[in-house]
């Protein structure tokens, strides 16, 4: 099997037509055809890429093959950003009277997805502690048509046990779908684990976070988002589709992933006079080595070793603690 940066460079090697070794641009919203029938079939084929930008075009096509080699699934969508994937995933697989669990610890976007969108469209939703593998079950209901996970989860990145929830939602019949930004298909494939369908912000770690907005949404071709909701629509209907030039731009982005370790267990980037202070500076997945990194400080953890440094120096000097000074004997 290839390692990851083949993938990367190679995964849509099978889609381009051209003998370039940057990938070209395609900046029309609209294509040609050579006759009519032809512009009709383009017109209904559900993953085209050379009818109109809105329902895709070559660049979301090579993107998304090389999210679905790098997810290993058998297939992949590009859209205008995160939020657009998440909400297409989710308008596709539940309707007015169904409910939705999703978990308390998460991004604010799919919060608002979870509390105020879906409630306004006649869909429930629970949100439980993630932290507890047998909450997701216990708030089953014969209505469930979908449970939502992300981990590491943003900001604060609290872990979920994928498998231990996955099991148990199959074996009930409701998909999950887990947002898989932070840990990228670098670290963990969600997929493995049992998860139905996986999304990304690939304006985050896929790209770079520096100059574009996309998600990917990536599944089984058959599954009721990746290719059946391109048949109901919703990607092409909602204009949900990231432009050409940004779908180009994460391909160069994704030709060229370099990344570091997830952890500085020295605290370096508290500071680089003060080593120790923190147990660890958590940074989310592993980092592409352009901008963008996001840092979680357990901020406990730092107050603690702090207060510890405080008392150490205090004893060795002889200060006590009320402020007032003594010299050592």
């Amino acid at each position: 099997m290839s390692g990851t940066s083949t993938v990367a460079v190679h995964a849509d090697r099978g889609i381009r037509t051209d003998r370039s070794v940057a990938p070209p641009i395609y900046q029309t919203a609209a294509f040609s055809a050579a006759d009519a029938e032809t512009f009709a079939q383009a017109a209904v084929e559900p993953r085209g890429q050379d009818f109109y930008l809105r329902f895709g075009n070559p660049n979301h096509a090579q993107v998304a093959a090389v999210a679905a080699e790098l997810e290993r699934t058998e297939a992949a969508m590009v859209t205008a950003s995160g939020m657009a994937a998440i909400t297409t995933a989710v308008l596709a697989l539940v309707s007015a009277g169904d409910h939705v669990i999703g978990q308390r610890s998460t991004y604010g976007g799919t919060a608002s997805v979870l509390l105020n969108l879906l409630p306004r469209l006649g869909v429930s939703t629970t949100l439980v502690d993630q932290t507890d593998p047998t909450a997701f079950e216990k708030a089953l209901t014969p209505q469930t048509r979908l449970i939502l996970l992300e981990t590491p989860s943003n900001p604060l990145l609290q872990v979920t046990d994928l498998r231990a929830v996955a099991k148990p939602a199959r074996a009930h019949g409701v998909p999950t779908v887990a947002d898989n930004t932070f840990a990228t298909p670098l670290n963990q494939r969600p997929t493995d684990f049992g998860v139905d369908l996986v999304w990304h912000s690939a304006t985050k770690y896929l790209n770079g976070h520096t100059d574009i907005s996309a998600g990917v949404l990536a599944g089984p071709a058959g599954f009721a988002t990746v290719d059946p909701a391109r048949s109901c629509g919703l990607d092409a209907r909602t204009g949900s589709l990231t432009p050409g030039k940004d779908a180009d731009v994460i391909l160069l982005r994704t030709d060229d992933i370099t990344v570091f370790p997830v952890t500085d267990p020295v605290g370096t980037i508290v500071s680089h006079g003060h080593p120790g202070l923190v147990d660890t500076v958590l940074v989310a997945g592993r980092v592409v080595k352009r901008d963008g990194v996001l840092v979680d400080v357990d901020l406990r953890a730092l107050r603690t070793r702090l207060t510890e440094s405080r008392d150490r120096v205090a004893a060795a000097a002889g200060v006590p603690l009320d402020g007032t000074w003594r010299p050592r004997p």
